[in-house]
């Protein structure tokens, strides 16, 4: 059977035309995220329903979230309404156009996601206060127990972190993984953010359910400030897995971040703690290079840092009397694993034996 591939292109055509670039038949969503005003007022003066809630076009929603389209996904499979798209897209006059004409302020999409989280993550502050003005539920959670709160912590927004948490957000309310706001800003960075909380009453030593901490967190993925500022409200540094072992100080030393390492031996880090987390290694499996990491090895911080050729922080280790001849479960010593030679002739020189 022929084909007619000239019907095919036109229809193809049409397709891509209506995607992210719609400007045949914008829906009321589309003009809220777009910021297109004017059609906006039209479409409300025509009698269209500001609460109907739909699908919005991915495109147009990832593009209004580049930075986190995990975030994007609250509102990506439905249920948003024009609220939701215009807090999304930023534009306060739209917003007060739909609250005026009886927008529901705490509509959730399927995912669970709010106007007031959008807002929240985006940075959009006047927006923020205007949906809490208009009744916004400060502490609704989507189906994983996101919070707006913690939407501003991951997108370092300190001065709506500040407002959210002057309309009463639970700063201690944790999502389904245990994860709370602090330890959202932490893992992210953003010192600012976590300053704020901490100075709301953030438990500094929340634990998720992996038994991970904010300052571990922060030590994982060298935010030297936050950990700085983590220290400094009282973060127990020797909170560790209890299957693994593993902590700040194993963390920081294996990824090679000093000043980190540094911050936690000031503060009592335990520094012969031990894990069972072993030494990565590259092996070659079914014809291509893999990651090995062998359990129940027993090793430290100085055995990581050696291993990794992290010669600075195997300085540090030493001086704050590391065990040079601590042997892991494998038969492995920092010696015997040493990166170069330069680390190897400085743990004899502190009497390592093997």
């Amino acid at each position: 059977m022929k084909r007619n591939w000239l019907g095919v292109f036109l229809v193809m055509s049409t397709l891509l035309l209506v995607g992210c670039n719609n400007r045949i038949q914008p829906s009321l969503l589309e003009a809220c995220i777009k910021g297109e005003s004017k059609i906006v007022e039209k479409m409300i003066a025509r009698g269209t329903n500001v609460n109907e809630a739909g699908y919005l076009n991915n495109c147009l929603i990832n593009k209004s979230m580049p930075e986190n389209p995990r975030f994007a996904f609250y509102y990506a499979y439905g249920g948003v309404t024009p609220l939701m798209a215009a807090s999304m897209g930023g534009n306060g006059e739209i917003i007060r156009v739909l609250l005026k004409a009886g927008a529901n302020v705490n509509a959730v999409s399927k995912g669970n996601g709010t106007a007031l989280m959008a807002a929240s993550y985006q940075g959009f502050d006047e927006i923020v206060k205007d949906l809490i003005g208009a009744g916004a539920n400060v502490n609704e959670a989507t189906y994983d127990g996101w919070t707006a709160l913690m939407s501003a912590s991951s997108g370092g927004k300190a001065d709506i972190v500040k407002i959210l948490l002057d309309a009463g957000a639970k700063v201690n309310i944790s999502n389904e993984n245990g994860k709370t706001a602090l330890f959202v800003a932490s893992y992210k960075g953003h010192t600012d953010v976590v300053r704020a909380l901490l100075a709301r009453g953030a438990d500094v030593n929340a634990k998720e359910f992996g038994y991970w901490t904010a300052v571990a967190e922060a030590s994982k993925y060298g935010r030297t400030d936050t950990v700085k500022a983590l220290v400094e409200a009282g973060a127990d540094v020797n909170i560790s897995q209890p299957q693994t072992g593993w902590n700040a100080l194993l963390a920081a030393s294996k990824s090679g971040y000093t000043d980190i390492v540094k911050i936690l031996l000031a503060a009592g880090a335990n520094v012969n703690a031990v894990s069972s987390i072993g030494l990565a290694r590259e092996k070659q499996y079914k014809g291509e290079k893999v990651t090995f990491v062998p359990q129940a090895s027993n090793t430290s911080s100085l055995m990581q840092a050696s291993y990794a050729g992290h010669i600075e922080i195997v300085k540090l280790l030493i001086a704050a009397n590391a065990d040079v001849n601590k042997i892991n479960a494998l038969g492995e010593t920092a010696l015997s694993v040493a990166k170069t030679e330069e680390i190897k002739e400085l743990l004899k020189q502190a009497g390592a034996q093997k």
